[in-house]
């Protein structure tokens, strides 16, 4: 690990008390140890503004993330989509409101607009692969891209998210993540 790094981690991590972001630290401090460069340091400037609500509403976004190869290694997203937040999220837990704090420390890009503010992902890859925990999905049609919906992560808040155990949201990639795919999500 290297020693700059190594000294803001310890610098920002060293006043923490909060039993959970003991461990989300830890597991920074893990994923950095077993994947040299791999946690930027804006990501620890991140944690250090984070209060608990902040927290429990990234592991909200975490939960509804998919991730794919690319070049030998994960590339996380969220699948967050529809019109300034659909139903279907609002009552699993996210609210417009969480999504644009979390965009206020750079964790999240979103985009809600009146045309097409969907981002797509560009892995040129075929096929396209991608996986919700246990669960994997072939994109259909490959054209080396795929659709996301109106929220993607930052750097730091993808290195973030690969060091989170996100809840699986049952029926979340058969009910909501394929049809979107297969309907205009190419």
């Amino acid at each position: 690990v290297d020693n700059d790094w190594l000294a803001q981690f310890m610098d920002k991590a060293r006043l923490v008390s909060d039993e959970k972001f003991r461990i989300l630290w830890g597991n920074i401090l893990a994923e950095e140890c077993n994947h040299p460069d791999s946690i930027p340091k804006a990501l620890l400037h991140i944690m250090e503004q984070m209060d608990k609500n902040m927290a429990e509403a990234f592991m909200k976004v975490g939960a509804f993330s998919i991730w794919y190869e690319h070049e030998g290694r994960r590339i996380y997203t969220p699948i967050i989509y529809g019109s300034a937040l659909e139903e279907y999220y609002r009552n699993l837990g996210i609210n417009y409101g969480d999504l644009v704090e979390l965009q206020s420390v750079g964790l999240i890009e979103i985009s809600f607009g009146f045309v097409d503010a969907s981002f797509a992902h560009t892995p040129k890859v075929a096929p396209i692969i991608v996986h919700y925990h246990d669960q994997e999905y072939t994109i259909p049609n490959n054209t080396g891209e795929f659709k996301v919906g109106n929220v993607v992560y930052t750097n730091a808040g993808e290195a973030l998210c690969r060091t989170i155990t996100a809840q699986k949201i049952a029926g979340f990639l058969e009910e909501r993540c394929i049809p979107f795919w297969e309907k205009d999500g190419r």
